[in-house]
């Protein structure tokens, strides 16, 4: 049973969008709510607690399934899947296949893209860039100015901050990198 339509306000984007709305209620969600904005049916589940809120954009292949929620003025595009409990919000941008899992969080003005994974309970925060194949998971934070790229593996309770800069084939767990 599908949870949402497609209605007319559409606006362009550099593509046709459509703004959803909500045919029954689910989770937070009541039936006739308005939602965010998909460029189709493809790009959010009818199955699950999957919403798109606010001002959010679902944009090209991108997937949001399962539970995940994105809202706000957030932006995910290309081939990115937002899945399991994620939450991507504030004006944080999440494309190429980059993967936002479980019960993550990218919020404000993150970057998360390329075949980056953020998964566990690990957060993306501030104006932060996280690039190439990064995996960042468990309890870790990036935040404030961080850019990270490469293979980098961030996990643990790891805490990276401030104007951090890592690259390479980093595995940092616990601490705090600033």
């Amino acid at each position: 049973m599908k949870k949402y339509e497609l209605i007319e306000e559409q606006i362009q984007h550099k593509r046709t969008v459509y703004r959803i709305k909500a045919l029954r209620d689910f989770s937070d969600v009541k039936a006739g709510e308005i939602g965010g904005f998909v460029c189709g049916e493809n790009n959010l589940s009818h199955e699950g607690d999957a919403w798109v809120c606010g001002d959010a954009f679902i944009l090209d292949n991108a997937v949001v399934k399962d539970n995940a929620v994105v809202c706000g003025n957030a932006l995910v595009y290309d081939d990115a899947v937002v899945s399991g409990n994620a939450k991507v919000y504030g004006k944080a941008f999440v494309y190429n296949n980059a993967n936002v899992t479980d019960n993550a969080r990218v919020y404000e003005n993150a970057r998360i893209h390329g075949k980056v994974t953020v998964k566990d309970s690990a957060r993306a925060y501030g104006v932060v860039e996280i690039v190439d194949n990064v995996v960042l998971y468990g309890n870790a934070e990036v935040f404030d100015n961080a850019f990270i790229c490469g293979d980098a593996k961030i996990s643990g309770d790891a805490k990276i901050c401030g104007t951090a800069d890592i690259s390479g084939s980093a595995e940092i767990k616990n601490g705090v990198v600033k």
